[in-house]
């Protein structure tokens, strides 16, 4: 449906267990009407329709957030109405995706060895006490725990986390939560020789900050661009490139038209995850100002690149900067600390050079998508010796 850090999570995962032995099969959803945006290939596909609602309820959150940042009184009474009619849909879209997908796996009657759910905890409940099959429950971000979630959860065999969300879980009293972190391919993120200036019409002087992600309320990159602009308004030579798509993307582009910066802003659109080293080893600093984010694949990538990085300090970000060493971390939403700290980062070519130098180490050291398939293969193996 997406391409974001879950798709690319579990897309990784799949490649280097199908290296183990393993064979993988996926079922996703897909529009009920046109064609599947981002087909899976490699492995064998099965699409359930869906009504792919998902997007609409983002760009209803967009008008929630461009009421919260006015100060007119009248309109906060759209707010709940925004908000109320997002999560409906939103709920309709996943609930429905769910439902579809459990019928189809009853009808199918497949005999797999074990189910890998992605944060559908209702569904990974269900498979696992209606059709008696081995569930692994994966989530992207912590989720409050409510009697209903907590009982499907018990019904799994494996509850696997990461980053802030494996911190919550341990918070919660969840004792069988199992860490896997993400990894990175070390033979693809690297420092590359790169032609995106050339291409782009980047001069050498200029100082390229990059962003790479979805143009989703959650990444809050109204915020990005404002900060952004202050930048270049005491440095006319920084330019800002946003690599992505997404139900927000008229709506940063009119910010970006509104401040008056259209040419030192870059849209790239959508790029494919092989292309992305090109990206950000043509850049030099990425930044990433989201609400949330639980544990940015990007920012793996970015440092694996050699790139400093600037984050806010929200969900599991400040667990991969380390302050000051292999980056930095701004409050949200605050424009003149992200403006302060990306213009003494920026215009700091030794600190780049420096924080660049330890992040590449750390990214190899600390990250490979080997190590996290041999740990998921570990806990087949013990659901299965179980069973």
């Amino acid at each position: 449906m997406f391409r974001g850090g879950g798709e690319t999570y579990a897309l990784n995962i799949a490649k280097h267990l199908s290296k183990l032995g393993c064979d993988i099969e996926f079922i996703t959803s897909k529009p009920y009407f046109g064609n599947i945006k981002y087909p899976i290939d490699g492995f064998h596909a099965e699409y359930v329709p869906s009504p792919c609602l998902r997007d609409v309820a983002q760009q209803i959150m967009s008008g929630v957030s461009y009421i919260k940042n006015t100060n007119l009184f009248f309109l906060k009474y759209f707010e709940k109405i925004y908000e109320y009619s997002a999560w409906k849909i939103y709920n309709f879209d996943d609930e429905k995706s769910q439902n579809d997908i459990f019928r189809y796996l009853r009808k199918q009657k497949k005999n797999y060895d074990v189910i890998q759910i992605f944060g559908h905890v209702s569904l990974a409940g269900r498979i696992a006490k209606e059709l008696k099959l081995p569930v692994v429950l994966r989530f992207p971000g912590p989720m409050h725990i409510t009697s209903r979630r907590k009982e499907s959860m018990l019904q799994c065999d494996a509850l696997v986390a990461n980053g802030d969300a494996f911190l919550y879980y341990k918070k919660e009293a969840i004792e069988n939560i199992i860490n896997i972190p993400p990894g990175i391919d070390t033979g693809k993120f690297r420092p590359v020789d790169s032609d995106i200036r050339r291409k782009y019409g980047i001069s050498p002087n200029d100082k390229l900050i990059l962003f790479v992600g979805r143009f989703v309320p959650l990444k809050n990159l109204p915020f990005m661009i404002k900060g952004v602009s202050e930048v270049m308004k005491s440095d006319n030579e920084v330019k800002l490139m946003l690599v992505g798509e997404g139900p927000l993307y008229a709506q940063i582009t009119g910010i970006v038209s509104q401040l008056g910066i259209k040419k030192n802003v870059i849209f790239a659109g959508s790029v494919t995850h092989a292309a992305l080293p090109e990206y950000y080893s043509a850049s030099d600093l990425f930044l990433l100002t989201s609400n949330y984010d639980n544990f940015p694949n990007v920012v793996i990538e970015a440092m694996a690149c050699g790139l400093p990085v600037i984050g806010t300090r929200v969900g599991g970000v400040p667990q991969l900067l380390e302050e000051g060493i292999r980056g930095f971390c701004i409050e949200n939403n605050n424009i003149s600390e992200l403006k302060d700290t990306v213009l003494k980062v920026i215009n700091d070519k030794r600190l780049c050079r420096e924080i660049g130098e330890r992040n590449i180490k750390f990214a190899r050291e600390n990250y490979s998508w080997e190590r996290s398939a041999q740990r998921f293969l570990k806990v087949y193996q013990d659901i299965l010796g179980k069973r």
